[in-house]
């Protein structure tokens, strides 16, 4: 197995890098704003806290923002890490990316049949985009010369001429 400094890194695993920061970003760039719109929500129900009716449907309002919130931070943060395993070459990284792109096809999934069903084309065009880049992402993690990258597979000798 060679060593890290010996690694030559394939422009698949800088294109990697670069989606998965560009993901993690998408998802701080919704996460931050949804948590302070909870935080805000719950602020509120505090205040309230005389109107019943008003205080439960902004404590579920609340409730909701906050796990959006959380979700998509949480999800940034594992992108930022797959980021750093991926240029880095760690093992962790690819196994990391992998589940993360798989797993990240579902909410895609999830948005493009409910757009259909329910005929909100906004809720197809966001689905569209994130199954394609993730289908992009695994497509790249399964490429032979990444794989060797990560140290999946035994690297390739080079070919021997034969007389």
């Amino acid at each position: 197995m060679r060593s890290q400094a010996d690694k030559v890194r394939p422009v698949s695993i800088v294109v990697l890098t670069v989606l998965a920061i560009v993901l993690g970003a998408f998802d701080l760039i919704i996460g931050a704003p949804a948590l302070i719109f909870a935080f805000f929500i719950y602020c509120l129900t505090l205040i309230w806290k005389s109107i019943l009716v008003t205080t439960l449907s902004l404590q579920s309002v609340s409730i909701f923002s906050m796990t959006v919130a959380v979700s998509y931070t949480a999800m940034a943060c594992v992108y930022f890490i797959t980021a750093h395993g991926y240029w880095t070459g760690r093992g962790w990284g690819w196994t990391l990316g992998l589940t993360s792109a798989i797993l990240g096809m579902i909410p895609g999934v999830f948005s493009l049949v409910a757009g259909i069903i329910l005929e909100i084309e906004f809720m197809s065009s966001v689905g569209v985009p994130n199954i394609v880049v993730n289908a992009i992402m695994v497509c790249l993690l399964t490429r032979l010369d990444v794989k060797e990258y990560f140290g999946r597979t035994p690297p390739t000798a080079p070919p021997t001429q034969t007389l």
